[in-house]
């Protein structure tokens, strides 16, 4: 079990290393948009291009993608609703129609995350593996 924070840290780390992008990307997650931010100030968005939103910075980058693994986590989403979706209702974070392999995406993510000392079982919620401490 884990803090929330690192649970979803670990999950976005995975995430960008199976995107491959280059350091130099301010999108290493390849995330298609940010709807989270209304409206799109220029300080924080340099637009969709050729599909892809294009933050100002990685760091904005890489917080859009923390804030969208948290947001699947917070959903009771399991990773392969988050990553391969619902028929009809939620196309997924790497859809096969985008040329993804879902489901080799999916262990890699769970691969990798397991490499840093966590199990998850994809087929669970996510928000299984949160420790939530009470204060005593």
């Amino acid at each position: 079990m884990l803090q929330v924070a690192a649970l979803i840290e670990k999950i976005a780390d995975a995430i960008i290393r199976q995107e491959g992008e280059p350091y130099t990307s301010t999108n290493p997650g390849n995330l298609r948009g940010a709807p989270w931010i209304t409206p799109l100030p220029t300080i924080v968005n340099g637009g969709i291009v050729n599909g892809f939103w294009k933050p100002a910075t990685r760091a904005i980058g890489e917080a859009g993608l923390v804030h969208l693994v948290a947001l699947h986590v917070a959903q009771g989403n399991s990773l392969e609703d988050f990553i391969g979706g619902h028929p009809g209702v939620y196309a997924g974070f790497a859809p096969g129609a985008d040329g993804n392999k879902p489901n080799v995406y999916i262990e890699n993510v769970v691969k990798w995350v397991g490499e840093q000392g966590i199990t998850i079982d994809p087929t669970q919620p996510l928000w299984n593996y949160i420790e939530i401490e009470l204060p005593t």
